[in-house]
């Protein structure tokens, strides 16, 4: 049986918004066997977007996606949804 996945809209602007994030793949880490799809929403600081994405490098399980333009937050969580419907 395939793992759920666990779609994660991201938009970094602040340091606050990568310690969250650290936060919350942390925890559904510790609690929860399941795979996990990041969709980046075309962050606009790009220092904090390569430092979530090398943060995750270390964790398995863990897969991104990346608008190439600011969709908002229904459009991220649907390309989450095409990735994972078309990825199997």
């Amino acid at each position: 049986m395939n793992n759920p996945i666990i779609i994660i809209p991201t938009y970094f602007s602040k340091q606050e918004a990568l310690d969250v994030f650290k936060n919350c793949i942390n925890s559904i880490k510790a609690t929860c066997d399941a795979d996990i799809l990041c969709v980046d929403d075309c962050s606009p600081n790009k220092d904090l977007l390569d430092q979530a994405q090398h943060y995750t490098v270390y964790e398995g399980g863990v897969n991104w996606s990346n608008n190439e333009i600011n969709s908002g937050f229904a459009k991220t969580v649907n390309v989450g949804l095409n990735y994972c419907i078309n990825s199997g």
